[in-house]
């Protein structure tokens, strides 16, 4: 982990702070259960922070709740990140404060009248748009409107999307009016800490019970009007590229 933090520490656009939120539950030691090899970073501007084990909604969730009305950029704690990485999402934000910026997104689409997704990070659609899934891991800056007040809700979120973080914070940013864009210079490459993805949450997700699917029809459930925006939306993409350059329904 503290490799990945030295990365961040590194970045050519330096934030105002860097925090790392640890679940307590993980770490009732607090500190003294870190190695120092971590804790050493705090003299480089590192600020570790604890809140509830609310899975990898930590990279969002207690700064929304810490930091309201600040810009903020999300980062995972298993992937190495270039120097220009947080660089080319904040030139993003300040080009278009209106929208969500990622490195990397999923692309959805309908197909017979059924959501379907280009994974890869590579077949992305020109423009900002709801059908663009972040993918938090990449990195994404989230501009400083106002979310929904449900975005929040720890209880909801994890009964109906325990491992998908990025499922809720898209549709919630989306419910706020907040399109997702890839950056000019996008890293849609993941480089990850060597033997981080042994027990990592997209193999609990796109394998087995495939649960990426059934939390993001579980969210549509809930929030019928994200559904809606998703309909409207694949109208309207499909009328700017014209129905035959896309997936019918």
């Amino acid at each position: 982990m503290h490799l990945v933090v030295e990365s961040l520490l590194m970045q050519t656009c330096k934030p105002d702070v860097l925090v790392l939120w640890l679940a307590r539950e993980q770490y009732p030691g607090g500190e003294a259960d870190l190695p120092e090899s971590l804790t050493g970073l705090k003299r480089y501007g590192l600020d570790i922070r604890w809140c509830s084990d609310m899975r990898s909604y930590k990279k969002l969730i207690p700064t929304l709740r810490e930091f309201p009305g600040a810009v903020v950029i999300t980062a995972d704690d298993d992937i190495y990140y270039g120097p220009h990485w947080a660089e080319k999402l904040y030139r993003a934000y300040m080009e278009n404060p209106r929208a969500v910026h990622c490195h990397r997104v999923t692309k959805f689409y309908k197909d017979e009248g059924q959501w379907r997704t280009s994974p890869g990070g590579y077949d992305v659609y020109p423009f900002p748009t709801y059908l663009h899934k972040l993918t938090g891991g990449s990195g994404a800056i989230y501009p400083p409107a106002p979310l929904p007040p449900e975005m929040l809700d720890e209880s909801l979120f994890m009964k109906i999307a325990p491992t998908n973080d990025d499922i809720w914070f898209w549709l919630m940013a989306a419910r706020a009016g907040l399109p997702c864009n890839v950056v000019r210079g996008s890293e849609p490459a993941l480089f990850y800490v060597e033997g981080s993805q042994e027990q990592a949450l997209t193999k609990v997700n796109d394998q087995g019970e495939r649960l990426f699917w059934k939390q993001f029809g579980a969210v549509l459930e809930k929030f019928p009007d994200a559904a809606r925006l998703l309909d409207n939306e694949w109208s309207r993409v499909r009328a700017i590229n014209g129905a035959g350059a896309l997936k019918e329904e």
